[in-house]
Formats: structure tokens, C-alpha cells, sequence
């Protein structure tokens, strides 16, 4: 049995390797880059939605001051009607 001998030539098979090779790396370029920018589009689309969601928060944070302010209101209300009530429960008592 004679061992194996090298010669340094190229061959058709060693060129469609190479072009099948350069294919299948410049489709997962396009694949990749393509994923960036549907994802980029997302984040952008995430961040408007953030975005709304903190002026909505804002919003909502000064209609709840509001509505605090305006029932500390009602309550103090409440609390001197009910002590001029007692003022004339005493008067017609007497």
C-alpha cells in the first residue's frame, strides 16, 4: 500500500465549497442584519409606548393630588358642620 499523496491543485469541488460557503455566510449576514432592524423598529416602538406611559403616569399623579386636596377639603367641611350641628343640638336642648 503506497501513502497517500498530496497535490496543491484546485479543483470544481473545492470552488463550489468556497462558493457555498460565501453564500451561506453572506444569507446569515442579511438574516442578522434584517433581525437588527425588525428589533430596532420594536425598541423604538417600546420606548413611544414607555414614553406614553410616563406621561399618562404624570397625569394620573397630579389628578390624584387633586383629588386628595379636594377631599381634605370635603373633610374639613364635614368636621365644622358637624361641630356647628352639635353648637345647635345644645342650643335647643337648653
Amino acid at each position: 500500500m503506497t501513502a497517500p499523496k498530496y497535490t496543491p491543485q484546485i479543483s470544481l469541488g473545492n470552488i463550489i465549497q468556497v462558493v457555498v460557503l460565501l453564500l451561506a455566510l453572506s444569507g446569515g449576514w442579511f438574516v442578522m442584519q434584517t433581525s437588527v432592524q425588525n428589533n430596532t423598529g420594536v425598541l423604538k416602538d417600546h420606548e413611544t409606548r414607555l414614553r406614553d406611559l410616563e406621561r399618562t403616569t404624570n397625569t394620573q399623579g397630579a389628578d390624584f393630588r387633586a383629588i386628595k386636596e379636594t377631599l381634605s377639603e370635603v373633610k374639613a367641611q364635614q368636621f365644622e358642620m358637624n361641630r356647628l350641628l352639635r353648637q345647635i343640638v345644645q342650643q335647643q336642648g337648653r
